[in-house]
């Protein structure tokens, strides 16, 4: 006879493998997530499930330890560092694990996505801040992975943070507004016709030539604009197969500040990269005249 733990566990599975978020997972290609968070929080899930957790309860679990994870980073100690580390990685299970319980009971639902989705935002953004923090007090210790020259202004670490922090949550509203806006013209255009006012500002948007749409304009153009969306592609791509491995790397190897600066980098190309495209899609897509 089946222990609760092992009969919970198989129900956990199937319902996970014959589920469309299995199909999502191995669509993404993410090593990290299907190998290893993926396989943990199925394992974990039964326990909490046992505990009568819910999946609400399970995301504000993950939101707390994310934020303890910041908090210790924060400090700057080599304890505490790799104490942050795992912290971010326990944040990442329950991040799957609140899904897991979710489609266990069959509660699956917007505000449960509403809910995961906002408190993995806000952990990614006060990540980076808390990284920069710890960063700053290392440097006034006076080591940081061994490169003191990298100390010689502590401050641009703490800037550092601050504009990763800023270019994620600036992407995710300008996204979030992209949305709206395309929801909105969909119903203005479905509802009215465009009068003679809304096609002359139709032909003068038109008519407005911006860097975004050189790239239909010659052949080289649209070669480089698609050679440019493949390689940030892929520079997505790594950033999320290494970003929890490479944390707890840079946390036992004290080289947060190159983990900093990489994540920085990554932060404000993404930003850069997602305005220059829903510029590009939303000269097509928004360019219908809204009746006030």
């Amino acid at each position: 006879m089946q222990n609760p733990y092992t009969r919970l566990l198989q129900q956990v599975q199937a319902r996970y493998h014959g589920n469309l978020k299995r199909r999502f997972d191995l669509q993404g290609g993410n090593p990290f997530i299907i190998y290893l968070v993926r396989p943990l929080s199925l394992y974990l899930t039964p326990i909490f499930i046992l505990l009568r957790m819910s999946a609400n309860q399970a995301t504000w679990t993950g939101f707390a330890l994310g934020l303890l994870a910041c908090v210790s980073l924060g400090t700057g100690l080599t304890p505490f560092l790799k104490l942050g580390a795992w912290l971010y990685l326990l944040n990442a299970l329950f991040d799957h694990v609140d899904g897991n319980i979710a489609r266990y009971y069959g509660k699956t639902n917007h505000y449960g996505k509403f809910l995961d989705g906002s408190a993995g935002v806000i952990v990614a953004s006060v990540l980076y801040l808390g990284i920069g923090m710890g960063v700053y007090r290392q440097c006034q210790n006076g080591h940081v992975c061994g490169f003191e020259t990298l100390c010689v202004e502590p401050a641009y670490f703490l800037l550092a943070g601050g504009l990763a922090s800023i270019a994620r949550l600036a992407n995710l509203y300008m996204q979030l507004r992209y949305r709206y806006a395309v929801v909105d013209a969909h119903q203005a255009d479905a509802s009215s016709e465009r009068d003679e006012k809304g096609k002359d500002a139709t032909t003068e948007d038109q008519d407005t030539v911006t860097a975004v749409q050189i790239h239909e304009r010659t052949r080289l153009g649209r070669i480089t604009w698609r050679a440019v969306q493949r390689a940030v592609g892929l520079a997505q791509w790594v950033f999320r197969v290494i970003q929890v491995p490479a944390l707890i790397l840079a946390a036992y190897t004290d080289t947060l500040a190159v983990y900093l600066l990489y994540c920085t980098m990554h932060a404000l190309v993404i930003f850069v990269w997602e305005y220059a495209r829903i510029l590009h899609h939303g000269r097509k897509s928004l360019n219908v005249f809204r009746p006030y």
